[in-house]
């Protein structure tokens, strides 16, 4: 039987679950309507769960359908005919005992195989790849953001006191300038010395805090890093 003809199931985001039904607990097996079409709920979503991939200006996802619904809930659907369609993602969780560069040699294969089947569709360079799926803990967003806002408070008050050391040891060196102007020293010269002078510090400050930055983003993938079987598939060429 052809996919797109079984009934469609959708799994509810928890938010719209609790905005649209009042959060009733027997909303399993229901069937409600999308687009003119019946849909039967299979689930809820976790409070905590808002996809795998990043949430959009518009907020998490009201509800999740499979590929195979498409068809079905939108008139004139290619999706899973057209192979020239780009807005698809494919996530995979390994085995424990597959590595991701086995997983890529059997998508080889399997880009291969599908060529054959659709002669003049798939350009002899696309190809599907496998990349690991990183993400953050939800848990962890807040105390993320709080941590950046800190971080660029220490930055302007280290910029303002910075700027304050810098005038006055400017004026602390207002004699030897006075006394490199008497002696014949040219403007142009003296600016090009305080130039050199401030791009040194700058290029030292610049060094200090990319090994710094460096190292905390080491520490937060470490900590953020999703379990190393989940990997995320994605068509590229």
């Amino acid at each position: 039987m052809d996919p797109s003809d079984r009934e469609p199931m959708v799994v509810l985001g928890h938010g719209y679950w609790r905005r649209r039904f009042g959060a009733d607990p027997n909303i399993v097996g229901r069937v409600i309507r999308l687009n003119g079409q019946p849909v039967r709920i299979a689930g809820v979503a976790p409070a905590n769960f808002t996809g795998l991939t990043a949430t959009g200006p518009g907020g998490p996802p009201s509800l999740w359908l499979p590929v195979t619904a498409h068809p079905i809930l939108f008139v004139g659907s290619q999706l899973l005919t057209n192979l020239s369609q780009r807005d698809t993602q494919m996530f995979a969780k390994l085995k424990p005992s597959v590595s991701l560069a086995a997983a890529e040699a059997q998508l080889a294969s399997l880009t291969a195989e599908l060529r054959k089947q659709y002669p003049g569709q798939i350009p002899d360079r696309e190809s599907l790849r496998g990349s690991q799926l990183m993400a953050f803990p939800h848990d962890a967003f807040v105390p993320i953001v709080m941590v950046s806002v800190l971080v660029l408070l220490v930055l302007i008050a280290a910029c303002a006191n910075l700027g304050n050391i810098l005038l006055a040891r400017g004026q602390a060196r207002q004699r030897e300038i006075d006394i490199r102007v008497a002696v014949g020293a040219g403007a142009w010269r003296i600016v090009r010395q305080l130039m050199a002078e401030n791009l040194l510090l700058a290029c030292l400050g610049s060094a200090a805090g990319l090994a710094v930055g460096y190292a905390a983003a080491k520490t937060l993938l470490s900590v953020s890093e999703a379990d190393p079987s989940m990997q995320i598939v994605t068509t590229g060429g």
